[in-house]
């Protein structure tokens, strides 16, 4: 079994827009490859320019799941 984790960062646009082309992405993705979920996402919108104690979060959340 093949374990694949995402990360999807976009500058720009609001939360909504971004959203909504990661998880298309993610879709692509996972169909392109055969697979029918993906063990962890993680979707930030600007994380190095606008630091935020959500994004901080997003990454510990993410890092728990992978790990």
């Amino acid at each position: 079994m093949k374990t694949l984790m995402v990360y999807y960062s976009h500058e720009g646009n609001t939360e909504f827009v971004v959203k909504k082309i990661a998880e298309k992405a993610f879709g692509k993705l996972k169909e392109s490859i055969g697979i029918d979920s993906l063990a962890a996402t993680l979707i930030l919108i600007d994380p190095k320019d606008k630091p935020s104690e959500d994004n901080d979060r997003k990454i510990e959340d993410f890092c728990k799941e992978i790990f």
